[in-house]
């Protein structure tokens, strides 16, 4: 539980007629009497004696302040807010070398203090000619009675060290959650008793805040903080709602419980920052493009007692949508028979005018009829989904009625007549009388009929195609019998 004290002294109080008591905010932005600190100024170590801080360093290099609204130095990564924030809007002088560095560096932070690389003041104005932080920067804030330490705010990469000395001497190493180039990030820390804390960087950054209150018995906390989840996966692009604590926070408090909300790129531990304007008890994140963590800071403040306390964790996992194809097929003829389509990934459903067998894509072309018909296949991975789309064409087969007249006396003078009707998107059609070997006869198809002469009694296989060898149908097999037999091998004929 973080106990923050609100002070009930005006910041223009002496630092004898200090009470040490109340809650303080370091944001660099104004000294004890309300006067604003100009950029580039030393930072003396008295700079907030009236509220019982001393602030110095265990590096050669001055402590300095840094105005990153408007970056020096070449050092716009220090520049707030990022224009890789989503939610920028002009202007956003803060640039990252990380593609995804700056996504948290969302909210103006005015003055962040810096440790100085390269010291010059030409001029003996008392202001840095051109404040640049260093790699490696040294920054030690210390109190003249025990403080609770609840969150700090720092920017840019900030990996490193934060080590606590207690009242008591002992020493309280934590390691820094650190972010990206350019990156915004707040950690808590809510460490009591504290009288000095060392913030050591291995990498560059800034210190943009830190909160802390004297220790105090009199006043206690008992906010708890809401509970988030379960996780959810999402489909990429897609809004999945708002996220809503299913267990809420809760006070005694006479004070309204106020919100807001963080999330990070990385984990659920590092990278953390405030998601600009998102102060309600609920928050929607909108479409989700990317992996994305979410936790939310509650606090009451009823005048006394400032209680703040940070929930549980939620990942949103984005899955992509899977890539769908099905492979074409046809055209395909009335009576071509059953056609198993083929589509990918492997698992999904057809559907669609002829679809027979939803699951193995079954189509069947004399149930879909003469026209085009449009096959779907949908694969579902997930929350994801996906589909595709192809036309598949029936087309006609020849409608034909056959007559014959049998041979006599053994004569080849058979006849086999086709009739058949005009298909306007065919020119020619072609007879087969050997079983579809081969396709002899070929006329127009708008001519009507076709009568093959000269013809032997026996039996004809009979197949009819389109002129263009499409569609192969086969036809009711044909006797041709010689029907006058037994009369022509009766005559006798008889000389006078």
């Amino acid at each position: 539980m973080i106990r923050i004290l609100l002070t009930l002294l005006s910041l223009a109080l002496s630092h004898q007629a200090y009470n040490q008591t109340g809650c303080f905010k370091l944001d660099w932005e104004t000294d004890c009497n309300g006067n604003p600190f100009p950029e580039g100024l030393y930072v003396p170590s008295d700079a907030y004696d009236c509220i019982g801080v001393t602030i110095t360093n265990n590096h050669p290099n001055p402590l300095v302040l840094f105005n990153s609204a408007a970056p020096t130095g070449n050092d716009e990564d220090l520049g707030t807010p990022s224009s890789n924030c989503p939610t920028c809007v002009s202007p956003c002088p803060g640039v990252s070398g990380d593609p995804l560095g700056g996504l948290t560096n969302c909210v103006p932070e005015g003055l962040v203090l810096i440790t100085e690389e390269n010291p010059m003041d030409a001029n003996g104005d008392g202001l840095e000619d051109d404040p640049d932080d260093i790699v490696g920067g040294d920054f030690e804030i210390c109190f003249d009675a025990p403080v609770t330490i609840s969150t700090a705010s720092f920017l840019d990469d900030s990996h490193g060290t934060a080590t606590f000395t207690l009242s008591d001497g002992t020493v309280m190493p934590i390691t820094l959650t650190g972010g990206l180039d350019n990156d915004a990030f707040t950690q808590v820390f809510n460490v009591s008793d504290v009288m000095c804390i060392q913030i050591v960087y291995t990498t560059s950054g800034a210190i943009s805040v830190v909160d802390f209150c004297y220790d105090d018995p009199m006043f206690t906390c008992d906010l708890v903080a809401p509970v988030l989840g379960p996780d959810v996966e999402v489909c990429s692009g897609t809004d999945p709602g708002p996220i809503t604590p299913i267990i809420p926070a809760t006070s005694t408090s006479t004070a309204p419980i106020t919100y807001q909300w963080q999330q990070s790129l990385l984990d659920c531990v590092d990278g953390f920052g405030n998601i600009m304007g998102a102060t309600s008890a609920t928050y929607n994140p909108g479409p989700l493009v990317a992996t994305t963590h979410y936790r939310v800071l509650v606090t009451t403040d009823d005048g006394n007692i400032v209680c703040v306390e940070e929930s549980n964790c939620i990942t949103y996992t984005t899955t992509n949508n899977p890539v769908v194809d099905i492979f074409p097929v046809g055209p395909l003829c009335l009576n071509s028979g059953l056609e198993t389509l083929s589509a990918t990934p492997d698992g999904g459903t057809f559907s669609g005018n002829g679809i027979v067998n939803p699951a193995l894509g079954i189509f069947d072309p004399s149930i879909a009829g003469i026209g085009a018909h449009t096959i779907t296949y949908a694969f579902n991975s997930g929350p994801c989904s996906g589909t595709a789309s192809e036309t598949i064409i029936v087309e006609s087969i020849p409608e034909v009625t056959v007559t014959f007249t049998d041979t006599t006396c053994g004569d080849n003078d058979g006849t086999i007549t086709f009739i058949f009707s005009d298909d306007p998107n065919r020119t020619n059609i072609e007879f087969s009388l050997d079983g579809g070997v081969t396709y002899p006869f070929n006329v127009l198809d708008n001519s009507g009929s076709l009568t093959i002469t000269n013809l032997s009694a026996g039996t004809y296989d009979l197949w009819v195609r389109w002129g263009d060898d499409d569609c192969p149908t086969d036809l009711p097999n044909v006797t041709l019998a010689n029907s006058m037999a037994a009369q022509c091998a009766g005559i006798i004929v008889t000389r006078n």
